[in-house]
C-alpha cells in the first residue's frame, strides 16, 4: 500500500484530533497512524471521525437528554451528542423538553404515588409522561 492509497479514502472533513477524541483508545496514535487506522479499520467499524450534528432531531436538547438520563449527567455536550447518535436514539431515550401538564409538581406526584418514593424530580417527570398519564395517576391534590 502506498501513501496515496492511504490518504485518498479519507473524507474531506476528516480531522485527526476529533477522531482521536471520539475514539479514546486511539489517543496515543500519531496523525499518520490515525489516518491509516481510519482507512484500514475505522470505516469498516463505523467509528465516528466527527461529531454527527446533522443526525440530531430538530428538538434535541442536551440539557434534557442529560437530565432525563441520569447516567449521562457527567458527559460533556460533545459526548452527549455522540452518545445519542450511537446509543440513545436506538434505546429510545428522552432527548427533548417534556411537556408537563399545567400544575404538575413532582413533590405532589410523589406524595400521591408512594410507590415512586425513591425517584428524583427528573425521574418523576419521565415516569409521568411514560406511564403515569396513561395510568391516570393523580398529580394534583384535590
Amino acid at each position: 500500500m502506498n501513501i496515496k492509497q492511504i490518504y485518498s479514502p479519507l473524507p474531506l472533513d476528516f480531522n485527526c484530533e476529533e477522531y482521536k477524541e471520539l475514539n479514546p483508545s486511539l489517543r496515543t496514535l500519531t496523525e499518520l497512524q490515525l489516518k491509516v487506522h481510519y482507512v484500514l479499520h475505522g470505516q469498516q467499524e463505523n467509528l465516528l471521525y466527527k461529531v454527527p450534528i446533522q443526525e440530531l432531531p430538530s428538538n434535541f436538547d442536551i440539557e434534557s437528554y442529560k437530565k432525563y438520563n441520569s447516567d449521562l449527567c457527567n458527559l460533556t455536550e460533545k459526548q452527549a451528542i455522540v452518545h445519542f447518535c450511537l446509543y440513545g436514539k436506538h434505546e429510545k431515550r428522552i432527548y427533548y423538553k417534556l411537556n408537563m401538564p399545567q400544575g404538575f409538581c413532582s413533590t405532589t406526584y410523589k406524595s400521591l404515588n408512594p410507590d415512586l418514593s425513591g425517584m428524583n424530580d427528573a425521574e418523576l417527570e419521565k415516569h409521568y409522561i411514560q406511564h403515569g398519564q396513561h395510568e391516570k395517576r393523580k398529580y394534583i391534590k384535590e
